[in-house]
């Protein structure tokens, strides 16, 4: 019973709190202009190796290029 009302405690008060939901969005919203620009001019805006896989495959290698980073390499790349 405690840790149910610890982990509703926390759904509540953190997660679903308006600045965690705000910093999510500006997230999202980083990740979709990350890719959205990587995919305009893929061949001037990847790297070789991941031009390649783009190359062979499509936007699922931007996709998974893009989910790799790190919250610093995405913020960079913004």
């Amino acid at each position: 019973d405690f840790l149910d009302a610890l982990q509703a405690l926390v759904v509540t008060e953190v997660i679903e709190s308006a600045r965690v939901q705000h910093l999510e969005f500006k997230g999202q919203r980083m990740v979709v202009a990350v890719f959205e620009a990587m995919a305009s001019d893929p061949r001037h805006l990847l790297g070789e190796e991941v031009f390649a896989a783009y190359d062979a495959g499509g936007n699922r290698a931007i996709c998974d290029h893009v989910a790799a980073m790190t919250d610093g390499t995405l913020l960079k790349t913004y």
